[in-house]
């Protein structure tokens, strides 16, 4: 937590916004959330995740930080991500928080094994779940203020494009990969800070809006577009644009301190390894009976 601790307004008053969505272990037990809590007494907020009937995790926010928070069990992936004027079938729900920013915005959710399958489940829901958060986040944020999102590895296709539209649409990006939790794994988180409106902010909106809506009533059969993962957001980043040699140097360097991370944990975890693994054992030949030749 020491790394985001310039990274956000811990002086004064904010609300923060934490979609653990289809929630994952470190968001339901309130990590982040408790520690803005704890660290700002001025902060409050607002969050959705996966009910436990439907395979989420319990919430354990200590009681005495709930009166500052407004939990919402929802399964992030049945709201309406839609362009407006697209008709939705009926039971899509109306996001609840769009009326409203947020100075800070946490999008650490993730696709659960343990997920009940439901009428709005699809093929794509892994990469349907980050693209839901990013359109989220782009339309809750509020100028000037702070995304952190979780991306599964910062060197693949799609999260390079997240990467990318978060870097033109903020003053600052960086990549940062806690020493803590998984740090032998590719997961990281993408913190952008100074969100600025504008074209550029609601043109990747309407992309994304479009994008959902491709993802979940597309395709012969009307249950989503299968698209493949390095294929989303091409026509939003081009394969071209994200292969210029200046976009993939930003990418490298964004990425560099995040994979020195996971490369100084896999280093270790051999150590460790190395150090606590039993030489193979060696026949003991004097134990065994010895044989005589027939006469």
């Amino acid at each position: 937590m020491a790394a985001y601790q310039n990274l956000w307004p811990w002086n004064r008053s904010i609300w923060l916004i934490a979609l653990f969505c289809v929630g994952t272990c470190r968001c339901a037990s309130g990590g982040f959330t408790h520690h803005i809590l704890l660290a700002n007494l001025a902060a409050r907020g607002a969050g959705i995740t996966l009910p436990e009937e439907e395979g989420g995790h319990p919430w354990l926010l200590p009681s005495d930080l709930n009166d500052r928070f407004d939990l919402i069990w929802h399964n992030l992936l049945s709201y309406g991500l839609g362009p407006a004027s697209f008709h939705l079938p009926l039971g899509h729900d109306s996001f609840p928080f769009f009326d409203r920013t947020f100075d800070l915005v946490l999008l650490d959710g993730h696709h659960l094994r343990t997920q009940v399958k439901t009428e709005y489940a699809r093929e794509s829901d892994h990469q349907r779940l980050l693209l839901a958060q990013l359109q989220i986040g782009l339309r809750c944020v509020k100028e000037g203020g702070t995304i952190v999102m979780k991306l599964s590895r910062a060197e693949d296709d799609l999260s390079a494009r997240v990467l990318f539209i978060l870097d033109k649409i903020t003053n600052e990006l960086h990549v940062h990969k806690p020493t803590t939790i998984h740090a032998n794994r590719p997961s990281c988180y993408a913190i952008a800070k100074g969100v600025q409106y504008g074209e550029t902010l609601e043109g990747y909106v309407t992309e994304l809006q479009k994008l959902w809506y491709e993802m979940t009533f597309g395709g012969s059969d009307g249950r989503g577009a299968r698209t493949p993962r390095s294929l989303l957001l091409q026509e939003v980043v081009s394969s071209e644009v994200l292969t210029e040699e200046e976009n993939l140097d930003r990418l490298i360097a964004l990425g560099t301190d995040a994979w020195r991370t996971q490369l100084d944990a896999l280093k270790e975890q051999r150590l460790r390894y190395e150090h606590t693994r039993r030489p193979p054992s060696v026949p003991d030949i004097r134990s065994r009976r010895t044989g005589r030749f027939r006469e």
